[in-house]
């Protein structure tokens, strides 16, 4: 994805300093958010974010669009929570609050008790929950103060990457404003949603994330694998 090497000094700009100081605070708030507006500015920043990654972020803002985007989430649910498979995978990245790994969700990253959270994989794994997960997605589509889809012109490798630079300026840019994010990607998830999804949403090219962003209680970090877990180092 990219190399590395050193280079000439370069000082930080007052935006860089800004996004850094908004990695530690940076994580996905899954809970409900205040009934507050964005402002306009910061929602054309992260606009302008995602261009300068050559992506594009279109705001919902349409109240037809709107339910109909609510609409495939939860149809999205419902489709993935009926597939066994799909529960068995996400039930093995979900965990107890006191587990000791340090990768996937623990309990309380999803308001879940200590207690609860240990019997949460089985749960996920045994039954069938996409009924009450698709009501409580779209309750939290139709109820964020911003739903953004973020897309590309192209579906490749490239796009992938130039998405993924995208998000991580458009999370920390929100992050910086005291904003929080979190992921409802079931149409894109879904291949046979997309389709319809990118009809919806209506802007030329592929959708490629869907985000809500709103102002929240502060949550917890979650676990992070260690840095020698996920670089490789190559000299020469």
């Amino acid at each position: 994805l990219a190399r590395v090497k050193l280079g000439h000094s370069h000082k930080a700009t007052a935006e860089e300093v800004a996004l850094f100081q908004a990695i530690t605070k940076r994580r996905t708030n899954r809970s409900a958010y205040e009934n507050r507006p964005l402002p306009e500015a910061l929602l054309e920043e992260l606009k302008m974010a995602a261009t300068q990654e050559g992506a594009w972020l279109e705001v919902v803002e349409n109240e037809d669009i709107r339910n109909a985007t609510a609409d495939l989430i939860a149809e999205g649910d419902r489709i993935q929570w009926s597939d066994a498979q799909f529960r068995r995978e996400l039930a093995s990245w979900t965990h107890p609050n006191r587990n000791l790994r340090r990768d996937g969700i623990p309990g309380y990253a999803m308001g879940v008790a200590d207690t609860a959270a240990y019997a949460g994989p089985l749960i996920i794994r045994t039954f069938d929950l996409g009924n009450g997960q698709a009501a409580k997605d779209r309750d939290l589509a139709l109820g964020s103060p911003a739903l953004v889809v973020l897309g590309t012109d192209k579906d490749d490798a490239a796009a992938w990457l130039a998405t993924g630079q995208a998000l991580q300026r458009i999370l920390l840019r929100a992050r910086a404003s005291s904003v929080w994010a979190s992921y409802l990607n079931q149409p894109i998830e879904v291949p046979e949603l997309r389709p319809r999804f990118a009809r919806v949403v209506g802007h030329v090219g592929h959708p490629q994330l869907c985000l809500r962003l709103g102002y929240g209680p502060d949550v917890r970090p979650t676990p992070r694998r260690h840095v020698s877990d996920v670089v490789i180092e190559s000299w020469g």
